[in-house]
């Protein structure tokens, strides 16, 4: 049998991958056009297609839309109300910052116990 934190945390892992493939596969498909252009304009020695001209100009400033989409699917669990106030109150979360107290005794020690000599200062 299997352990159940095992399967979990594979199931998980594949929900993450699956859902990063969903960017690769929005910019081949928004590139689509535009390398079917090149490819158009490469082997033929003829007046640009303009019906492949238009599509490039059209398809290609989508790239970011289409990422943003994908954003927002992989995202959306995590936009809920509940999940957006914790978050708020933790960046608006102060925490008190203290001084580190420098213990000049235990320099000296240090110092003192120390091999070699630079300067005026020993050092380890």
């Amino acid at each position: 049998m299997t352990d159940p934190n095992t399967y979990n945390e594979r199931r998980n892992a594949l929900k993450y991958i699956v859902s990063l493939l969903a960017y690769p596969m929005v910019y081949f498909i928004i590139n689509l056009f535009p390398f079917v252009d090149r490819l158009h304009g490469l082997f033929s020695s003829a007046t640009p297609s303009p019906a492949l001209l238009l599509l490039n100009t059209l398809s290609y400033p989508q790239q970011g839309t289409g990422i943003a989409i994908v954003f927002f699917v992989n995202v959306r669990k995590k936009l809920m109300p509940a999940n957006l106030k914790a978050a708020l109150k933790e960046w608006t979360h102060k925490t008190k910052i203290e001084e580190y107290e420098f213990k000049t005794e235990e320099l000296e020690k240090t110092v003192q116990g120390s091999h070699h000599v630079v300067g005026q200062y020993q050092t380890c």
